[in-house]
């Protein structure tokens, strides 16, 4: 149970702060996802260009996906933590991390213009915790409370 609650704590912090943080200035994510989104149709640059064609046709505007996305970041980071109590909430919360990673990384962090170098790294940060993600999952037992079978005679 300790090294569950050390390790979430520490993993879930990462989810939790990072989304607190776009929450609390969430201009500065619409004016990064309007610059990724600008430039992939710019540079045709492939998935990432339509999935900026679907989403300016979409009915949210990007504070809205942003503050959408922030929030989720900030549950799966406390789902994690508090997760340490409860199997539960910590398989959600790093189902929730995942999904958040799987609908961000691709378009934030598509390595490309002049900060194409710092975009790599944080993609491959990305990959990394989604696969730390995909470990967890696959690690962390299930959430069913049944009950031990009894032996019969």
């Amino acid at each position: 149970m300790f090294s569950k609650l050390i390790g979430g704590i520490f993993f879930g912090a990462i989810f939790l702060a990072a989304g607190v943080m776009k929450l609390q200035d969430p201009q500065s994510g619409v004016a990064a996802l309007d610059a990724a989104l600008a430039s992939a149709q710019e540079n045709s640059l492939p998935f990432v260009s339509d999935v900026a064609r679907i989403l300016s046709d979409a009915p949210v505007t990007t504070h809205q996906l942003i503050l959408a996305a922030s929030a989720l970041e900030a549950l799966a980071g406390a789902l994690i933590i508090l997760g340490a109590f409860n199997n539960c909430l910590f398989r959600t919360g790093v189902a929730a991390a995942a999904l958040f990673l799987l609908a961000v990384t691709p378009i934030m962090h598509f390595p490309h213009g002049e900060n194409a170098q710092m975009e790599q790294i944080m993609l491959m940060k990305n990959m990394s915790l989604f696969g730390a993600c995909i470990l967890l999952l696959a690690h962390s037992g299930s959430c069913s409370k049944t009950a031990p079978k009894e032996k019969t005679e």
